[in-house]
């Protein structure tokens, strides 16, 4: 029996779907296969070992990206939760480590902030999929704040051009200069300005082999590490055609972004590039205030 689509509650009531799935024992096996060749237990507070890390995590990141079978094996994982491939268009699958005590580090300001995707001028129909490689939990896991789906807040979202992100190095960047390696753009990561007590935060325990789906519209995060050892994940964000030719407005409740980082977003079915037809008529939709009945 095909699973029920979750996509409708996962963005309109901001549900977050935990599941289960065969294949992925094989993924997190083939991700530990590329920590054997790059491992990365390495102290980041020692600038010598952190800068050997910043290039390890470089090399994980691009070999993920670019491995068909860990993005062909989480699509058809997202198909048997009753999404049809041929409607979904995704991002290249993205590699995360989350060191212990990464939160002291003073080069850790893009990780810490409590933001909504949409900040980054990504779509407010977005979907992501998060699958830990390890069990997560409050000391280390994520965190979402379930209150503020609708809700404004204050933030700095009108900072962030992406064609300027991306001249930087974009998402998940690697910079060096000399021997001075940096993994963020050195520009502005939009955050909210006052984000609620931390007493507000659910952080959903998710063991390894589950994975969860959430509406990237969420107010949400990566909580403190405080576990004594590196999180690693997967994380694969989606929308639907569908979604994406109605243009709710309703989805989008207090960004200010400029550019659209669906222009890049690919295919399940035949991996084509997303239409500018139809991302730019998402846009053209926002602008112009449609909003479906």
């Amino acid at each position: 029996m095909k699973a029920k689509n979750p996509g409708p509650a996962i963005l309109y009531e901001g549900t977050i779907h935990r599941f289960s799935d065969p294949a992925f024992a094989e993924i997190i096996c083939t991700v530990y296969g590329f920590l054997q060749q790059f491992p990365l237990s390495l102290n980041i507070f020692d600038s010598g070992q952190n800068q050997l890390y910043l290039r390890r995590l470089h090399l994980l990141r691009w070999k993920t990206a670019r491995n068909p079978f860990l993005r062909e094996t989480l699509i058809h994982s997202l198909e048997r939760q009753g999404f049809n491939p041929g409607d979904l268009y995704l991002d290249s699958v993205r590699f995360r480590c989350i060191p212990p005590d990464f939160q002291n580090h003073p080069q850790a300001r893009g990780l810490l902030c409590w933001h909504r995707d949409t900040y980054y001028a990504n779509p407010a129909c977005q979907i992501n999929l998060w699958l830990p490689l390890t069990d997560c939990d409050r000391t280390n896991g994520m965190g979402f704040f379930l209150e503020y789906l609708d809700r404004p807040m204050p933030n700095n979202s009108s900072d962030f051009d992406l064609e300027a992100w991306n001249r930087s190095g974009g998402f998940q960047a690697f910079r060096k200069k000399g021997k001075d390696i940096r993994a963020s753009t050195g520009l502005t990561y939009p955050s909210v300005f006052d984000p609620p007590p931390m007493e507000e935060v659910y952080s959903p325990p998710v063991k390894r082999g589950q994975a969860l789906l959430f509406a990237s519209r969420h107010l949400h995060g990566t909580m403190p590490n405080i576990s004594g050892k590196n999180r690693y994940s997967l994380e694969l964000r989606f929308f639907t055609r569908t979604d994406m030719e109605k243009a709710d407005r309703r989805l989008n409740v207090d960004d200010k972004s400029r550019g659209c980082f669906a222009a890049s977003f690919r295919n399940g079915a035949d991996n084509g590039l997303c239409p500018r037809a139809l991302w730019s008529g998402y846009q053209e939709g926002l602008r112009k205030g449609r909003n479906p009945a």
